[in-house]
């Protein structure tokens, strides 16, 4: 069914600026004119366009990069000692790191390093400076950790490995 009317033909000419007589070459002019209008709009705005199978590489490129960041991340947390860990923490309860300490003035540092060394004793033994079993404790080298520290290390250190076997299968 066609509808003509001069009307129509009149409006289409008016909004889209086409001087035709008939509706039909009217809309098409127009399609056409907005046509080629979005075609320059799109070649300013044009972003290439990947392939599917370029943007699965770059995903599954993106996602192996990751990984090894995380299992060069977790195979460094492992490679460090009990002894490491526990320093590492206090540190950062301390606000404080081994570049800081090294930054240090001597005496600064000196007092820095004794601090640590406390809360190490106090962490592995489990008791305070100043008790009565304090006077045989010399040094944090001389402290065997507590059978409960041993243990908790032991498991972390477990957990971890495995996690790292899980990585490295899949």
């Amino acid at each position: 069914m066609k509808i003509d009317s001069d009307f129509s033909a009149g409006l289409a000419s008016a909004a889209y600026g086409v001087s035709s007589s008939s509706a039909a070459d009217g809309f098409a002019a127009a399609l056409k004119q907005a046509a080629d209008n979005g075609g320059a709009a799109a070649k300013k705005t044009e972003v290439p366009v990947l392939s599917e199978s370029e943007q699965q590489r770059q995903r599954s490129e993106a996602a192996r990069v990751a990984h090894a960041a995380v299992a060069k991340e977790l195979q460094d947390y492992l490679n460090k000692t009990p002894a490491e860990h526990l320093r590492e923490s206090i540190l950062k309860e301390m606000g404080e790191s081994e570049e800081s300490l090294q930054a240090m003035p001597p005496a600064q540092r000196q007092a820095a390093e004794a601090e640590i060394n406390q809360r190490i004793r106090e962490r592995l033994v489990g008791k305070k400076e100043g008790s009565a079993d304090d006077a045989t404790v010399a040094s944090a080298a001389d402290i065997t950790p507590a059978p409960e520290a041993r243990l908790a290390m032991g498991a972390d250190l477990i957990n971890l490995r495995a996690v790292i076997a899980r990585m490295q299968a899949g």
